[in-house]
């Protein structure tokens, strides 16, 4: 049999009501296209019935080769990253989030790219955003998302992501340039990656470390970094899958403080070790210089809201054993992005008086 070309995989744990109409969406590309791709859920032992939903589903596309598994306990967000490709068989694998919605025509090019660019590695993509939070105000999630549809294909509702349009082949570095927004590809649906490179990666060596360290948050850029530098990759600059904002839950938008979720460790310390592996593992210099100054930048714009919250509020700040200011300015000193982000807050601040 014919490998496919291309596994959709979903890692999902409860929102349900969300999920469903992702694993929708996918199913709805995938159509004509069941030979080259397939549909891959892992379930991360949801409370939810991901389980009935899935086979629901299933039935609606029969056409189309769908995998479901269900872990005994719940392994972690990140684990379970690792899971759901573990079960994959494709030549390429695209990891999307449970409130991630591919577009129709996102299968037809991708399998196009993958067939015609025999040597590339990766395919970054460019995306647009729906804000579900701001969905209507309907009295239960079911009745909120129930016409999600209508706002995908209704271009009014979808927030454009500002990254280059343009389609062109590059070294997989170039992926990694702030200019993209893609967190450095920390986006996780942003990235289709060879699933033997993917697999050639020991796994044994990542740090589980309860969500406060670079593989529990962004696996896959761990991955990223030891197995694709240096290859062959391709971006496509036109949107093939709407991200859906404000359900997770390390985020401020479901309702968190900013200092209360898990954004200021990511911000302050696990980009910068993103940055670092990457570098480590031989990211070209030039690229190396353009991230740094970046999330210097983004640490200077944040420096003094978390010296007022950290030291002179004192503030319950998650994670805060690991932000210590002193540590953040001495991993910023020499960066001139740090600088200028600072500054940027400054002006910004004596703007906002002025008014």
């Amino acid at each position: 049999m014919k490998s496919k070309s291309l596994s959709i995989c979903i890692p999902v744990y409860n929102r349900a009501d969300i999920f469903k109409h992702s694993l929708e969406n996918a199913c709805k590309a995938c159509l004509g296209f069941n030979e080259q791709v397939e549909i891959v859920v892992s379930d991360n032992n949801s409370d939810d019935d991901i389980e009935n939903i899935f086979n629901d589903i299933q039935s609606k596309y029969k056409e189309i080769n769908m995998i479901y598994h269900k872990n005994q306990n719940n392994i972690g967000m990140a684990r379970n990253f690792l899971k759901v490709v573990e079960l994959a068989s494709g030549k390429f694998c695209w990891i999307i989030g449970c409130d991630d919605f591919i577009k129709k025509n996102s299968v037809s090019e991708l399998t196009s790219i993958i067939e015609t660019q025999k040597d590339i590695s990766f395919i970054s993509l460019n995306y647009d955003l729906l804000y579900l939070n701001k969905i209507s105000s309907a009295n239960n999630i079911e009745d909120k998302f129930t016409n999600i549809s209508n706002y995908l294909e209704q271009d009014e509702f979808l927030h454009q992501h500002n990254s280059p349009t343009r389609d062109f082949k590059a070294k997989f570095d170039i992926m990694i340039d702030p200019v993209y927004n893609n967190v450095f590809l920390g986006a996780v649906m942003s990235g289709v990656f060879r699933k033997t490179l993917w697999d050639s990666v020991d796994k044994s060596k990542i740090n589980w470390n309860d969500f406060n360290s670079l593989e529990s948050i962004y696996p896959h850029c761990y991955i990223y970094a030891i197995a694709f530098i240096g290859t062959e990759a391709f971006y496509y600059g036109s949107p093939l899958i709407t991200v859906g904002e404000g359900t997770r839950e390390w985020g401020t938008d479901t309702g968190n403080s900013y200092w209360e979720s898990s954004l200021p460790l990511i911000h302050f310390r696990i980009l910068t070790n993103m940055i670092e592996l990457y570098k480590e593992n031989g990211l070209d210099k030039d690229q190396y210089i353009k991230c740094k100054k970046s999330v210097g930048q983004i640490s200077g714009n944040l420096f003094i809201p978390i010296i007022s919250s950290y030291v002179l509020k004192n503030m319950n700040i998650k994670n805060s054993e690991l932000l210590n200011p002193m540590i953040i300015f001495r991993t910023h000193i020499t960066n001139s992005g740090f600088y200028k982000g600072l500054f940027q807050f400054i002006n910004n601040r004596i703007k906002f008086r002025k008014r």
